[in-house]
């Protein structure tokens, strides 16, 4: 009997326990974070300018420099997300210098994630031609004092930006708080100015600090270091690059009878030597010269294949 009973209707049967099946399984993983349900999480990102000419320069990317999107998906791929492994972008392709309107951004995402409700969806974008020139780096006291010497190294910088912004520099200006802080040299990250002395944003300097002595040291001048290689590199190899660090040295000669040109590194051994070496070394100066600051300087070179 009852083997009748499951024969009888046995179609419905089997639909209706597919049907029941489904049912629950629809409402426990809409209900459970780790199933399959569609959570979701709001992420910002710097918005990426691709493909520009290289003679270009984005002068302005206004009003956003970044985007707001949603991310949906399942909740155990969007527990891990992280801003990073997403890339907003605009595309630059084909374009010259100009203002352009409505650019549409587009937000890459990992597998597993839909990206939805992308603020703004467009933005304007500002590109003008690349351009560099030198000026002369300036300095005042925010005292009011004006010490009779200072020495500057570099006396001079490279601007580099926007035509329109890198026109409107005149000089690379440091602000040194009190003359007295400078006990012998002292870094300061000068600033584009424009001739009335107003900060011009934008513009990257090269290099991006320069060396300051005061007049308590009218005496010392700047002098380049020498780097003194010695011994013999492996056959086949040859030295590509040499680099020092800092570049010159403060140096007082005043005791001697002719002013020092350079001054040399202590002896620095290449023999044997491939890849990069890298050493801290002493100043070795002439007898009589006083060097200002602690002596070390950081040498590095790049050994490699010959040819």
């Amino acid at each position: 009997m009852f083997e009748r009973f499951l024969k009888k209707n046995l179609d419905l049967k089997i639909i209706s326990l597919v049907i029941s099946t489904f049912l629950w399984l629809f409402v426990h993983l809409t209900q459970n974070a780790s199933g399959l349900g569609r959570p979701q999480a709001a992420l910002r990102v710097p918005i990426v300018i691709e493909n520009l000419s290289p003679n270009l320069h984005v002068e302005e990317a206004d009003p956003y420099a970044s985007v707001t999107f949603t991310c949906k998906g399942v909740a155990r791929n969007l527990e891990s997300l992280k801003p990073s492994d997403f890339k907003a972008s605009v595309d630059m392709e084909g374009k010259n210098a100009g203002a352009f309107k409505g650019l549409p951004v587009q937000v890459a995402s990992p597998l597993g994630c839909t990206v939805t409700d992308v603020n703004p969806p467009r933005v304007e974008v500002v590109v003008d031609e690349e351009e560099d020139k030198t000026v002369p780096v300036t300095w005042e006291f925010t005292d009011n004092k004006n010490p009779e010497k200072i020495s500057v190294n570099p006396r001079e910088v490279v601007i580099k930006g926007s035509k329109t912004q890198v026109d409107r520099v005149v000089a690379a200006q440091i602000q040194i708080q009190d003359e007295k802080a400078i006990a012998i040299q002292e870094e300061y990250e000068p600033v584009p100015v424009d001739v009335l002395g107003r900060p011009v944003a934008g513009p990257a300097l090269i290099p991006e600090t320069v060396r300051v002595y005061t007049k308590a040291f009218a005496s010392a001048k700047p002098v380049p270091v020498k780097p003194n290689l010695i011994g013999k590199l492996p056959v086949g190899m040859e030295i590509k690059s040499v680099s020092v660090d800092p570049l010159v040295v403060l140096v007082d000669s005043a005791n001697l009878t002719k002013p020092v040109e350079e001054i040399e590194t202590a002896p620095i051994d290449v023999t044997d030597k491939q890849g990069t070496l890298r050493q801290t070394v002493k100043l070795e100066p002439p007898a009589g010269a006083k060097i200002f600051g602690s002596g070390d300087v950081t040498v590095t070179v790049l050994i490699g294949k010959r040819g």
